[in-house]
C-alpha cells in the first residue's frame, strides 16, 4: 500500500513535487552543478546562448526565495520569479518564470496550476479531487499545453513541428525511482514515462514568435483506472529568429537546476512519517475489523444459538401436542370400538334370545355370561 501511494504523489504530481517526491518533478535529469558557482548555458559552439531578443552577457544564481530549496542558472539581467509553491505539508511544487528585459521572450520551468488527473475508470467512478482525463502522451500534452497558455495572446497558434524526448523521460524515471528508494519504496509495476515536445509560430502584433513546449507525462494504471501527471514541464515563448536559441537556453536552465539536499532529506522525511502514519492508520483499520468481524461473529453465534433453542422448544411443544393428540384419538377410537362391541354382544343376545347372567362391568354394559330363555 505505501508504494502506491509513495508512487501516486510522483505520477499525479502536474510539474509538482509531492512530499519527497519533490526532486522527481524538477530536478529528473538534472546534471550535478558546480558547487562554487552556476552552470552555464551554453551553445553547442561554446558561447552562451543569445537569444535575439535580449543581449545576454551571462549568467547568474536564482535561489528559492521561499524555502531556498532550490538553486538554478538564469540570464544576467533577466526578471526572473519563482519558489516552492505548497498544498500542504507533504506537497510542494517548484516553478520558476524568467523573462528577457525587452520581454520578447519568456520562460516557464514548472507549472503549478496543472493538477494530477485520474484516468476514467471501467465503472466510471469519479476521480475525487483529481479531474478525470484520457491520458496524453509527451507530444499530446505539449500541444494541449501550448493552446491553453498561449493560444489567446499569440494566434493562430500553427504547429511547427513536434519529437518524442525519450531521453527527459528515462531521466524522469530514474528520478522517480530515487526518489521513491529515499523512502524506502520501490516503483510500482505498470508505471511508465514518456517524453515530447512540440513547437508552434503564432503571430502577436504583427510580429511573428515562436512557442514551444517540452515535457514529461507518467501514469500509474491499475485494474479499476488508475492516475496520471506531469512531472516536468518546460515552455518558452520567443521572437521566431531566436527560437533554436531558446529551445537550447530553456534546456540549459532546467539542467542547472540544484535541490538543497537538506531541503530533500526533510522532504523525505516528512513522506517517511507520512507512510508510516498511513501504515499505522492501516494497522488500526485492520485490528478494528478484526474486533467488528468477531463481535459480528459472537452475535452471530449468539443468534444462532438462540435460534436454535427456539426450533427446539417449538418443536417439543409440537412433539408433546402431536403425543396429546394421538392418546385423545387412540382413546376415542378405543371407546368407539368398545362400544360397537357392546352393541354387537346385545344384538346377538336379542337375537338368541340370551339373558346376560353375569356382567363384566359394574356398568352392565358388557355382559361375561349369559343363558338361553
Amino acid at each position: 500500500m505505501e508504494k502506491h501511494v509513495s508512487m501516486l504523489r510522483v505520477i499525479r504530481a502536474g510539474g509538482a513535487f509531492f512530499a519527497s517526491v519533490a526532486m522527481a518533478a524538477m530536478a529528473a535529469g538534472c546534471s550535478p552543478a558546480a558547487s562554487n558557482g552556476a552552470a552555464s548555458a551554453q551553445s553547442p559552439g561554446g558561447g552562451l546562448l543569445q537569444p535575439a531578443s535580449v543581449a545576454a552577457t551571462g549568467m547568474t544564481i536564482f535561489t528559492d526565495p521561499t524555502e531556498n530549496a532550490f538553486t538554478v542558472s538564469v540570464p544576467q539581467g533577466w526578471t526572473v520569479k519563482g519558489g516552492i509553491q505548497r498544498s500542504s505539508p507533504i506537497a510542494a511544487q517548484a516553478w520558476l518564470t524568467a523573462a528577457s528585459p525587452d520581454g520578447a521572450t519568456t520562460i516557464t520551468v514548472g507549472d503549478p496550476s496543472i493538477p494530477g488527473f485520474t484516468l476514467p475508470s471501467a465503472t466510471g467512478g469519479s476521480g475525487g479531487q483529481n479531474p478525470v482525463e484520457p491520458y496524453e502522451s509527451g507530444i499530446q500534452f505539449a500541444t494541449d499545453y501550448a493552446q491553453r497558455a498561449f493560444g489567446t495572446t499569440c494566434s493562430p497558434l500553427t504547429a511547427a513541428g513536434s519529437q518524442a524526448e525519450t531521453a527527459l523521460a528515462q531521466a524522469a524515471a530514474d528520478q522517480a525511482a530515487k526518489v521513491l528508494a529515499a523512502v524506502g519504496q520501490a516503483p510500482p509495476p505498470g508505471s511508465q514515462y514518456d517524453g515530447g515536445s512540440a513547437t508552434f509560430t503564432c503571430q502577436a502584433n504583427g510580429v511573428a514568435d515562436s512557442v514551444g513546449v517540452i515535457d514529461v507525462t507518467s501514469v500509474l494504471r491499475t485494474p479499476t483506472g488508475g492516475f496520471w501527471g506531469v512531472p516536468m514541464l518546460l515552455a518558452y515563448r520567443t521572437p521566431a529568429a531566436s527560437r533554436a536559441q531558446t529551445d537550447q537556453l530553456t534546456r540549459a536552465i532546467k539542467a542547472s537546476l540544484q535541490f538543497n539536499a537538506q531541503w530533500q532529506a526533510q522532504m523525505a522525511a516528512a513522506e517517511r512519517q507520512q507512510l508510516a502514519a498511513i501504515q499505522q492508520q492501516g494497522q488500526q483499520m485492520l485490528a478494528v475489523g478484526a474486533a467488528q468481524d468477531a463481535q459480528e461473529s459472537a452475535t452471530l453465534r449468539a443468534q444462532g444459538q438462540a435460534d436454535m433453542a427456539t426450533q427446539t422448544a417449538n418443536y417439543n411443544a409440537f412433539t408433546q401436542q402431536q403425543s396429546a393428540q394421538a392418546a385423545s384419538r387412540n382413546a376415542a377410537f378405543g371407546q368407539q370400538m368398545y362400544n360397537t362391541e357392546t352393541g354387537q354382544q346385545s344384538e346377538m343376545r336379542y337375537i338368541n334370545n340370551q339373558t346376560c347372567v353375569r356382567w363384566a362391568d359394574a356398568a352392565h354394559t358388557r355382559c361375561a355370561a349369559t343363558a338361553g330363555n
